[in-house]
């Protein structure tokens, strides 16, 4: 009798190119995983089903996945569906298990149904009749011989090779009936979980119940050995550490704690992802013993059921009810909510002179303990308002506006005295738009309904002042020539000894909202104006403008910030997301060396890493660039965080 039995005739694949792009030095560790590129597949755009029981790669490149009632290709374009149960009977069919062997061939375990094989374009069949044990199939392994692994609800863990099927149970030691995990470690042992019945070890032909105290009972889930030689034991009680025959369940202080484990993977860099009935964990190389872990945690509240890493050194996730999920690095990385944020819209931020990192959001004011943007190295200083502008004067004292309760004063040292000032006190408004400390150690304070400043204790009001324009300040900014520049949502104001004036000598568009003004570090007299409707404005000494628009070929008219790399690249926030442009590019269109060119400009999305695309527009300082020569972009989403030289 014929071994399997051949049910699709194949079909000549002609593969064209490779399945993913994606980079092969990995996921950085460095991020958490919320940082991480995440693209899903759903119903919604291809995916057969929501609910991924499977997931694995063959040696031409496609990803194989596999959900309750179907198995598909994906080329990373188009799932191509494979009815495995087409034919078969009446009653409950199911895809439980994938697996590639040594020789590329595919392996996918179901149950009711059987084993399924696939190799050159041809499936084939094996079943209860043709000498597996049961049609009903928990989990598959192919170990270092390339024999295949059975693991079956009937009694029998089965070992399939090219001559025969050999059946292992009570007889050889194998007491419990439901086999749920098999894995081989790098010295050849084969360990096998069940159900209710702890773990069992391969030695000499018999299987060996492994005695561990208080886990005898437990169903053995998953089973992985790590590159540093222990084992790691998934089970319906959470994750265990079995290393040198002592075995330790991971605590609450661990961040895995009593979930089911339904699969552990092991990248190509040493770190360990786990999928729980609770979330996707992952855990970084270089821990010493179990007590020193640090998990971090994606899809909080999903059953996340397989984990594969593909060639390209991606990690794919597969979850009941939620799909697939691919994650990858990106060229920007996001701290979020998910990384410790306390509320994902970022209003403002500001970096003082020791190189701490204050973030305003809607959530309050936190700082991060020089700029390293963490969940343990944050400190939330004030959470009763949203806080806006932030800048630090001569004494130290730390300042941030808020909209609707004024304006605050932090002092230093062990004090940190908050002191409110408010309309009673002389402000023109309690909604604070902007906040500046110039050379001369004067707070300018920006506001819904004027400008003032505060000298001696006493705040001075500006509101009176013609040449102001508007009294909407959106942004303050001291030159290198001592020159303090007042953006409005009217028009742009130059202050020097006292006197308000308007630069451009009247050929500054009317009207424009100003919302960011830089100077350009190479050449003093340029200064590069952010504008809300009308693009970037280029002025040159008190005479030469010249605007960069959508008809020229910007990205967008509406820019928030700008930002200068070491590069010759200028960076710009807008309503549509992040951009760069080459400065010379933009400078010789300005000076008609290369005029009727378009704009050449680079734009980055959520493929990037960016987890909105849309950049806060609050104000002046809603996206910075700090001293390390980082670029901090605010957005609806977190801290988007880009670093120019890598």
């Amino acid at each position: 009798m014929a071994l399997y039995k051949r049910i699709f005739p194949g079909t000549i694949v002609f593969f064209l190119c490779l399945l993913l792009a994606g980079t092969l030095l990995g996921l950085d560790p460095l991020k958490s995983i919320d940082q991480y590129v995440q693209e899903d597949w759903t119903t919604g755009n291809g995916l057969p089903e929501n609910s991924v029981t499977a997931i694995c790669q063959t040696p031409d490149g496609y990803l194989w996945v596999a959900s309750r009632q179907q198995l598909c290709r994906f080329n990373g374009v188009k799932f191509t569906p494979y009815p495995l149960f087409g034919n078969a009977q009446a009653g409950y069919k199911e895809i439980t298990a994938l697996k590639v062997d040594r020789d590329g061939a595919l392996w996918a375990g179901t149950r009711g149904e059987g084993l399924f094989k696939y190799k050159d374009q041809v499936f084939e069949i094996v079943m209860q009749k043709n000498g597996l044990s049961s049609n009903s199939i928990n989990c598959l392994y192919s170990d270092l011989k390339n024999n295949t692994w059975i693991g079956t609800d009937d009694g029998f863990l089965d070992c399939l090779n090219d001559k025969e099927i050999t059946h292992y149970g009570k007889e050889n030691g194998l007491m419990e009936p439901y086999i749920y995990a098999v894995s081989e470690d790098s010295r050849g042992n084969l360990w096998v979980g069940t159900r209710g019945g702890g773990l069992y070890r391969f030695t000499n032909g018999r299987f060996v119940k492994v005695p561990i105290k208080d886990f005898n009972l437990y169903d053995v889930t998953a089973i992985k050995e790590d590159s540093f030689g222990a084992l790691w034991i998934g089970t319906n009680r959470g994750l265990v550490y079995y290393h040198g025959g002592q075995a330790e369940l991971l605590d609450k202080s661990q961040g895995i704690y009593g979930y089911i484990i339904n699969d552990i993977v092991e990248d190509s860099d040493g770190n360990l992802w786990v999928g729980t009935g609770n979330g996707l964990f992952r855990i970084r190389k270089g821990w010493s013993g179990i007590s020193t872990i640090e998990a971090d945690e994606l899809m909080h509240g999903s059953v996340v059921t397989a984990v594969f890493e593909d060639r390209e050194k991606s990690i794919w996730v597969g979850a009941d009810g939620r799909g697939l999920t691919r994650l990858r690095d990106g060229k920007i990385k996001t701290f979020s909510v998910e990384s410790g944020l306390p509320h994902e819209y970022v209003v403002f931020m500001y970096e003082d002179r020791e190189k701490n990192l204050w973030v305003a959001t809607m959530g309050g004011l936190s700082r991060f303990d020089k700029g390293v943007l963490s969940r343990e190295n944050m400190t939330v200083e004030f959470s009763d308002a949203v806080v806006g502008p932030i800048c630090r004067d001569r004494e130290g004292n730390t300042w941030f506006g808020t909209y609707g309760s004024g304006l605050y004063k932090l002092e230093p040292g062990r004090s940190k005295r908050l002191t409110n000032f408010s309309i009673r006190d002389g402000l023109l408004s309690d909604s604070i738009i902007s906040l500046y400390c110039d050379s001369q150690g004067s707070l300018w304070v920006g506001a819904n309904r004027g400008l003032c400043n505060l000298e001696n204790g006493v705040f001075k009001s500006h509101q009176d002042d013609t040449s102001l324009l508007a009294n909407e300040i959106y942004c303050i900014f001291e030159d290198n020539h001592d020159n303090l520049w007042i953006g409005t949502n009217k028009g742009l104001t130059v202050e020097k000894n006292g006197r308000f004036v308007i630069p451009g000598s009247g050929m500054l568009p009317k009207d424009v909202m100003v919302s960011y003004i830089y100077q350009d570090k190479e050449d003093s007299n340029i200064y590069w104006i952010a504008t809300k409707g009308n693009g970037l404005i280029r002025l040159k000494g008190n005479k030469e403008v010249f605007a960069f628009t959508l008809d020229g070929g910007l990205y967008s008219n509406t820019i928030y910030q700008v930002f200068e790399d070491n590069s010759g690249y200028l960076w710009m926030s807008c309503d549509k997301g992040i951009f760069k442009a080459l400065k010379k590019n933009l400078d010789d269109l300005a000076s008609g060396v290369a005029k009727g060119q378009k704009i050449d400009y680079t734009y980055y999305s959520k493929s990037d890493g960016i987890k909105s695309e849309e950049c806060s527009r609050w104000g002046q300082h809603s996206s910075i660039k700090t001293s390390d020569g980082r670029l901090l972009f605010g957005t609806t989403k977190g801290i988007a965080i880009i670093d120019p030289q890598n």
